[in-house]
């Protein structure tokens, strides 16, 4: 999907964060320390408003005193992923608007150099969970460069497309099946964004894109404490002399990037008052904008 790499950063940037401080409960720490791959995929998932709080309601009200079992533990792991990616939403979306007030360009025009810009900086180029030369021009560098070829492309779209097909309930069109699964394709990945978008926008980036959505939006800036805090945290290296508590601060003030952390960091703080029952759910929904529209910010 497009801005994968983005939801998934902010992911594993706020986890990093909720783990290092001491202010969150047993449920939350035990469900981010055992299930990190459930949460990336709760950060790359939509639609969340209709499920999410019910899976922590059930889950608070199965275990009252904190710790938890399974399956309630790997369902709490990918909730807060996927309470990351509402606040990475809430944070990113509004920007392209702002970005591009004619909409001439698709969102996905900004998110591809927001992507590739989280890749550089977050995860250089191929830290786990990217390998290196996944967006690079022919996979130069990934163990899959020498299948890179047009047969096998093709036959990786067919295989594709034959999946969506096997999960449409529907009945095709017998008079116009290639319009049907035309329509369908469509239907099923109006949220991909093709690898040679991200190859172009890596290695032979347009400037006046480049410049208006990476640059006048600020997206990402290293030296924000939040972010520092959080590259440290990641690398093992000296932590910078500024606590949590004032680089959340300091966020406020920051780059887009570490707001959407910092965001993130709250809504997660959230469920951990939710969960530990000293937030109700009027409180709990209102922290995480429930049923507040989504270009508001």
């Amino acid at each position: 999907m497009s801005e994968n790499i983005v939801h998934t950063a902010v992911v594993d940037d706020c986890r990093r964060l909720i783990l290092h401080g001491t202010g969150v409960g047993e449920a939350v720490r035990d469900a981010w320390t055992r299930h990190h791959e459930l949460s990336r995929l709760g950060g790359i998932t939509r639609s969340g408003d209709t499920c999410i709080p019910r899976i922590l309601d059930r889950a608070r009200q199965a275990h009252p005193q904190g710790a938890l079992s399974e399956p309630h533990a790997s369902r709490v792991a990918f909730a807060l992923g996927w309470l990351a990616h509402r606040a990475t939403d809430r944070q990113m979306k509004i920007v392209f608007r702002q970005a591009e007030p004619g909409q001439r360009l698709s969102p996905s025009a900004c998110s591809v150099y927001h992507d590739v810009t989280a890749l550089r900086e977050v995860y250089a180029m191929g830290a786990e969970p990217y390998r290196s030369g996944i967006v690079s021009p022919g996979l130069d560098g990934h163990p899959a460069a020498a299948l890179a070829n047009d047969a096998v492309i093709d036959l990786f779209h067919a295989l594709l497309q034959r999946s969506l097909i096997e999960l449409h309930t529907l009945k095709p069109d017998e008079h116009d099946p290639e319009s049907w699964i035309d329509a369908l394709a469509k239907l099923r990945q109006r949220f991909r964004v093709e690898l040679p978008r991200y190859a172009q926008a890596l290695t032979h980036p347009d400037p006046e894109l480049h410049q208006r959505f990476v640059v006048a939006t600020r997206f990402y800036d290293a030296g924000d404490p939040l972010i520092a805090l959080a590259r440290a945290l990641q690398h093992g290296t000296a932590l910078p002399k500024v606590d949590l508590d004032q680089a959340l601060a300091a966020s406020a003030n920051g780059s887009l990037y570490a707001r959407a952390v910092a965001r993130a960091y709250r809504s997660v703080s959230a469920a951990d008052a939710f969960l530990r029952g000293t937030l109700d759910d009027e409180g709990f929904a209102e922290r995480i904008d429930i049923g507040r529209p989504e270009l508001a910010g």
